[in-house]
């Protein structure tokens, strides 16, 4: 009786030890603070900003209620091991992410917006990452496509200061490591217990409203900052998306520039992030 109350009580403090360092230990790594795809379609996916009433985060798969019994889409293992991933087929055709004033809203949010994507896409292929556009007009208001054809990430969007449809674009080829910088793709690594590379690509775009520029963070390479176009004036430009616009997501409408590939984070942010705040870690970091 007295061996087995000794040994009862061990292993009481064995286990009590055990769940503390697992608690230490996950509060040391760095993952991915969403979680796209969980959770039934009643769940609330997005996050809003109180003092501006403008949410904060919207998380698209989620939004789009996207598992891995989604026609057209299987669950794939992805660079973070604690998300789910999908593989989207040509199948797949519910495109239309519901609550599109309050991606409006975001995207045109006074401080500016994040833009977050971690996809494998295939090569050599058009992929529409995100397409606004009014009820029947082909020309959009806000589009990211991912052109592996050129090896460019190109947006298109308007201006409230003018009625042009503008263009910026950024190399999206994966560059050579260099001594002082690495910036090979191979040396992210968004979480622990990881497969890194394997062709995901890791993406944060950022407008900020206050310098005027759109940055692109890709994989662990240096930032790439570039002003937006169009006559901003002397005040701070803002993004022009009507409150009554359709969102797309991995296409136009029309079925046009489909995305294929996977893809384990969709988000929007109506902030600008930093670089410490992507998502993943670069060592060093850039």
């Amino acid at each position: 009786m007295v061996v087995t109350c000794v040994m009862l009580f061990f292993l009481l403090v064995l286990s009590n030890s055990v769940s503390a360092w697992i608690t230490w230990y996950a509060s040391t790594q760095h993952d991915f603070s969403i979680t796209p795809g969980a959770g039934d379609s009643n769940e609330v996916s997005h996050q809003t900003d109180s003092t501006t009433n403008i949410p904060a985060e919207l998380d698209i798969l989620r939004l789009l209620n996207v598992t891995g019994a989604t026609p057209g889409v299987s669950e794939v293992l992805g660079p973070s091991a604690h998300l789910p991933a999908y593989k989207f087929r040509p199948g797949y055709n519910d495109v239309l992410v519901p609550g599109p004033g309050a991606i409006a809203a975001a995207l045109t949010a006074p401080a500016g917006f994040t833009l977050l994507f971690v996809y494998r896409q295939h090569r050599k292929s058009l992929g529409t990452l995100l397409s606004i556009h009014s009820p029947g007009r082909v020309t959009p208001w806000f589009q990211a496509t991912s052109n592996l054809r050129t090896g460019q990430l190109v947006l298109h969007y308007r201006i409230t200061s003018d009625s042009k449809l503008h263009q910026n674009s950024w190399a999206l080829q994966q560059q050579q490591p260099v001594p002082a910088q690495r910036t090979a793709r191979g040396s992210c690594i968004p979480a622990s217990e990881t497969k890194r590379g394997n062709g995901w690509t890791y993406l944060a775009l950022v407008f900020n409203a206050s310098s005027s520029t759109l940055t692109l963070y890709l994989d662990c390479q240096m930032p790439k900052p570039q002003p937006i176009a169009g006559n901003t004036g002397a005040g701070i430009p803002e993004f022009h998306i009507p409150q009554d616009s359709l969102v797309y997501f991995r296409q136009e409408p029309g079925f046009k520039k489909k995305f294929l590939g996977s893809m384990q984070v969709a988000q929007i942010m109506s902030r600008p992030i930093s670089r410490n705040d992507v998502g993943w870690s670069c060592n060093p970091l850039p």
